[in-house]
């Protein structure tokens, strides 16, 4: 059965629907129309051959478009940006310990001190520009404008604003070489830094609401990597970092649109890269884009804050834990660069398991919770998926 937009929902049960194509079938002609798929649209079965008319109590009738099902039933900001904030606030305050450090600490639950000695809760760097991010992308009802979100960095820098705390801590030596470029007059998009030792994971850390404004608007392959590129390159310009954040964002998008780290996986191996990168930033990620990859072990993971380094620790985090609370602390314990690594798998894991499955112990932790929630409602209000959009590309 081909499932489209158009497709009819007549009763749902669980995380099971109830479809036909049918323009006329109802809840009543079931056994002449229906078919059974999960919630990605994929049949499971024709419903005869699960014995659906003795599961006729647990049915509901109903009769909206696959489309509208989707669209009510997206994946929320709150659970990528919590998922984020989470991860990166247990990351805090072990930063730049080693693995063998961190893993004598047994962590457990969120701490605070230590490495930053700031309060329990307190989110870093990676978190404070994912929201001046989607604050502005909310200010521009729902494009991209990077003088504005630049602009936006700049105030952060300067005030503050978007931090946990009252002051900012955390900053990295390629974003501030960026920001201090644009303060000088230098336009956004000249502004990245494109040496190879410019490629930290600064530009991976910030990418998420872009991610998902190119995953919510479905644009294309193509139209992703120039939005992406643009994205990394206001700070981070170089190929390998650039390429980094496209990785990041297609592994998302099949984790958005399946829940299925294995096809998320195979998707990304599965890119022609070479259409949109140098030689050199494709070998360094032969690694992570290799079945290979699934058959290491940590101590193959290396302990850095070299973007392609970190987007493994990212992958393998996901791809060796089954919940988010494991993802987490998995991902903490591979050491060094903790509240990026694990802020960054928090993303992702958010999305793979929802809002409901992280830690409620940990979410009572963090610091100006009603402020995120507060940016996710207009965030999510001025990105739509499936609808058409004005694109500044």
């Amino acid at each position: 059965m081909n499932i489209n937009d158009n497709t009819r929902i007549i009763a749902t049960s669980d995380d099971l629907l109830l479809v036909t194509n049918d323009e006329e079938a109802d809840f009543n002609a079931i056994k002449k129309y229906g078919f059974i798929v999960n919630t990605n649209g994929e049949v499971v079965s024709p419903y005869q051959t699960i014995g659906f008319l003795t599961k006729y109590a647990l049915w509901e009738p109903t009769d909206i478009k696959y489309s509208e099902f989707r669209k009510e039933n997206r994946v929320s900001s709150k659970d990528w940006l919590f998922g984020f904030a989470v991860g990166d606030a247990f990351g805090v305050p072990v930063e730049f310990m080693s693995r063998e450090e961190i893993k004598k600490l047994k962590l457990d639950d969120m701490k605070g001190n230590m490495s930053h000695n700031v309060p329990v809760g307190s989110w870093s760097d990676d978190t404070s520009m994912t929201i001046a991010t989607m604050d502005s992308i909310i200010n521009m009802n729902g494009d991209i404008n990077y003088e504005d979100i630049m602009s936006n960095f700049i105030e952060w820098l300067t005030t503050s604003k978007y931090s946990s705390t009252d002051y900012t801590f955390g900053v990295g030596g390629i974003i501030f070489k960026a920001l201090s470029k644009y303060e000088r007059g230098t336009k956004a998009l000249e502004c990245g830094c494109s040496e190879i030792r410019d490629n930290g994971n600064g530009s991976l850390m910030r990418i998420c609401p872009i991610s998902m404004y190119c995953i919510e608007n479905g644009l294309t392959e193509e139209e992703t990597v120039k939005v992406i590129n643009e994205a990394s390159g206001i700070t981070h310009a170089h190929d390998i970092s650039k390429m980094g954040c496209f990785i990041y964002t297609e592994f998302l998008r099949v984790i958005y649109d399946t829940k299925d780290v294995r096809k998320a996986f195979d998707h990304i191996c599965g890119i022609d890269y070479s259409k949109y990168y140098s030689d050199k930033a494709l070998k360094e990620y032969e690694k992570l884009l290799s079945k290979k990859f699934l058959l290491l072990s940590e101590e193959d993971i290396k302990e850095s804050g070299y973007v392609v380094d970190t987007l493994e620790s990212v992958i393998y985090s996901i791809i060796s834990t089954n919940n988010y609370r494991d993802a987490i602390k998995f991902a903490v314990n591979l050491g060094y660069d903790t509240d990026t690594v694990a802020g960054i798998t928090g993303s992702i894991a958010g999305v793979l398991y929802g809002l409901e499955n992280i830690p409620y112990e940990w979410l009572v932790k963090l610091q100006k919770v009603d402020y995120l929630e507060e940016i996710c409602e207009k965030f999510d209000s001025v990105v739509k998926k499936n609808e058409e959009v004005n694109k500044k590309l």
